[in-house]
């Protein structure tokens, strides 16, 4: 069984091969799964070849940010506080 990084790794492969023109059945082979695995993969896109996702703004905060500052709001500390940090 193979861990989910290699497994992203892998359907990656996968996608590369798909956009570069190779066949299901060539592109599984390359990457190492079963065929059948490809197919769920081209069937969860609808068939097409998944764009890359585009670069996140900084201008608004991530969820990771957001529960930091709730933490920090939870535990006492000022506005002025959490802004500097």
């Amino acid at each position: 069984m193979w861990s989910k990084y290699e497994l992203v790794e892998k359907q990656a492969r996968f996608w590369v091969l798909m956009s570069q023109g190779s066949t299901l059945t060539a592109a599984c082979d390359a990457v190492g799964v079963n065929r059948r695995t490809g197919r769920r993969w081209r069937q969860a896109t609808g068939g097409r070849i998944p764009l890359p996702e585009a670069e996140r703004s900084r201008r608004y905060l991530s969820l990771e940010e957001r529960l930091q500052i709730a933490d920090l709001h939870l535990g006492g500390t000022g506005v002025r506080a959490i802004a500097a940090l």
